[in-house]
Protein backbone atom coordinates (compact mmCIF):
# COMPACT_ATOMS: atom_id res chain seq x y z
CA UNK A 1 0.00 0.00 0.00
CA UNK A 2 1.72 3.09 -1.01
CA UNK A 3 -0.30 6.44 0.78
CA UNK A 4 0.15 9.85 -0.24
CA UNK A 5 2.52 8.51 -3.14
CA UNK A 6 3.77 11.28 -5.85
CA UNK A 7 5.47 9.30 -9.32
CA UNK A 8 5.88 11.71 -11.67
CA UNK A 9 8.32 12.51 -14.42
CA UNK A 10 9.83 9.16 -15.25
CA UNK A 11 11.51 8.66 -19.11
CA UNK A 12 8.93 5.98 -19.15
CA UNK A 13 6.00 4.66 -17.66
CA UNK A 14 5.21 5.80 -13.55
CA UNK A 15 3.53 2.33 -12.15
CA UNK A 16 3.87 -1.06 -13.33
CA UNK A 17 2.09 -4.22 -11.91
CA UNK A 18 3.68 -7.43 -13.75
CA UNK A 19 2.79 -11.13 -13.77
CA UNK A 20 0.91 -11.52 -10.44
CA UNK A 21 2.40 -8.48 -8.94
CA UNK A 22 0.11 -6.27 -6.47
CA UNK A 23 -0.23 -2.34 -6.39
CA UNK A 24 -2.37 0.29 -4.26
CA UNK A 25 -2.28 3.60 -3.90
CA UNK A 26 -4.18 5.79 -1.88
CA UNK A 27 -4.21 9.50 -1.87
CA UNK A 28 -1.73 9.31 -4.30
CA UNK A 29 -1.01 10.69 -7.79
CA UNK A 30 0.81 9.53 -11.07
CA UNK A 31 1.80 12.60 -13.47
CA UNK A 32 3.71 13.58 -16.00
CA UNK A 33 5.72 10.14 -17.63
CA UNK A 34 7.02 9.88 -21.00
CA UNK A 35 4.49 7.29 -21.47
CA UNK A 36 1.73 5.40 -19.52
CA UNK A 37 0.43 6.67 -15.61
CA UNK A 38 -0.32 3.21 -14.33
CA UNK A 39 0.33 -0.54 -16.23
CA UNK A 40 -1.34 -3.91 -15.57
CA UNK A 41 -0.51 -6.48 -17.08
CA UNK A 42 0.88 -10.32 -17.56
CA UNK A 43 -1.77 -11.10 -14.39
CA UNK A 44 -0.80 -7.76 -12.65
CA UNK A 45 -3.48 -6.03 -10.77
CA UNK A 46 -3.62 -2.31 -9.45
CA UNK A 47 -6.13 -0.30 -7.45
CA UNK A 48 -6.10 3.55 -6.74
CA UNK A 49 -8.47 4.94 -3.74
CA UNK A 50 -8.68 8.94 -4.40
CA UNK A 51 -5.86 9.10 -6.71
CA UNK A 52 -5.43 11.30 -9.95
CA UNK A 53 -3.73 10.24 -13.02
CA UNK A 54 -2.94 12.86 -15.04
CA UNK A 55 -0.43 14.33 -17.53
CA UNK A 56 1.09 11.20 -18.79
CA UNK A 57 1.96 11.45 -22.51
CA UNK A 58 0.20 8.11 -23.29
CA UNK A 59 -2.51 6.20 -21.64
CA UNK A 60 -3.72 7.35 -18.08
CA UNK A 61 -4.70 3.43 -17.10
CA UNK A 62 -3.63 0.64 -19.22
CA UNK A 63 -4.39 -3.00 -18.64
CA UNK A 64 -3.48 -5.79 -20.99
CA UNK A 65 -3.63 -9.21 -20.97
CA UNK A 66 -6.35 -11.90 -19.17
CA UNK A 67 -6.32 -12.28 -15.30
CA UNK A 68 -4.97 -8.54 -15.45
CA UNK A 69 -7.09 -6.54 -13.93
CA UNK A 70 -6.91 -2.45 -12.40
CA UNK A 71 -9.84 -1.50 -9.89
CA UNK A 72 -10.30 2.92 -9.24
CA UNK A 73 -12.39 4.34 -6.71
CA UNK A 74 -13.01 8.08 -5.92
CA UNK A 75 -10.58 9.38 -8.50
CA UNK A 76 -9.35 11.58 -11.67
CA UNK A 77 -8.04 10.73 -14.98
CA UNK A 78 -7.47 13.31 -16.78
CA UNK A 79 -4.87 15.18 -19.70
CA UNK A 80 -3.66 11.81 -20.90
CA UNK A 81 -3.45 11.21 -24.49
CA UNK A 82 -5.97 8.42 -23.59
CA UNK A 83 -7.90 8.06 -20.03
CA UNK A 84 -8.67 4.14 -19.65
CA UNK A 85 -7.60 1.45 -22.05
CA UNK A 86 -8.28 -2.31 -21.44
CA UNK A 87 -6.80 -4.75 -24.36
CA UNK A 88 -5.95 -8.46 -24.67
CA UNK A 89 -8.84 -9.38 -21.85
CA UNK A 90 -7.81 -7.04 -19.03
CA UNK A 91 -10.15 -5.68 -16.97
CA UNK A 92 -11.08 -2.07 -15.36
CA UNK A 93 -13.72 -1.98 -12.78
CA UNK A 94 -14.13 1.84 -12.38
CA UNK A 95 -16.09 1.98 -8.79
CA UNK A 96 -17.90 5.59 -7.67
CA UNK A 97 -16.80 8.30 -7.75
CA UNK A 98 -14.41 8.55 -10.80
CA UNK A 99 -13.76 11.58 -13.28
CA UNK A 100 -12.09 10.47 -16.17
CA UNK A 101 -12.31 13.81 -18.40
CA UNK A 102 -10.12 16.14 -20.30
CA UNK A 103 -7.98 13.45 -22.21
CA UNK A 104 -6.86 14.79 -25.31
CA UNK A 105 -7.58 11.53 -27.94
CA UNK A 106 -9.91 8.95 -25.99
CA UNK A 107 -11.55 9.30 -22.26
CA UNK A 108 -11.86 5.37 -22.94
CA UNK A 109 -10.65 2.64 -24.99
CA UNK A 110 -11.27 -1.13 -25.02
CA UNK A 111 -9.34 -3.22 -27.65
CA UNK A 112 -9.12 -7.56 -28.01
CA UNK A 113 -11.17 -8.70 -25.51
CA UNK A 114 -10.74 -5.61 -22.77
CA UNK A 115 -13.52 -4.85 -20.60
CA UNK A 116 -14.53 -1.36 -18.60
CA UNK A 117 -17.01 -2.22 -16.41
CA UNK A 118 -18.57 1.06 -14.97
CA UNK A 119 -19.85 1.82 -11.70
CA UNK A 120 -19.02 -1.68 -10.21
CA UNK A 121 -19.08 -2.65 -7.12
CA UNK A 122 -17.46 -6.15 -7.69
CA UNK A 123 -14.72 -7.17 -4.92
CA UNK A 124 -13.06 -9.56 -7.74
CA UNK A 125 -12.37 -6.88 -9.59
CA UNK A 126 -11.42 -3.82 -7.80
CA UNK A 127 -9.74 -5.75 -5.55
CA UNK A 128 -6.68 -8.26 -5.68
CA UNK A 129 -7.76 -11.34 -7.74
CA UNK A 130 -7.63 -14.27 -5.59
CA UNK A 131 -4.69 -16.56 -6.17
CA UNK A 132 -4.69 -20.19 -7.18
Amino acid sequence: MCRSCHVSGNGGSGVYALEGGSVSLESSSVTANRQHGVIAQLGGSVMLRSAEVSGNAQTGLLVRHQGSRIGIEQSKVGDNAIGVAAMDGGVVGKGSGCDVTGNKEAQQLTRTAGRILEQTTQPAVLSRPARS
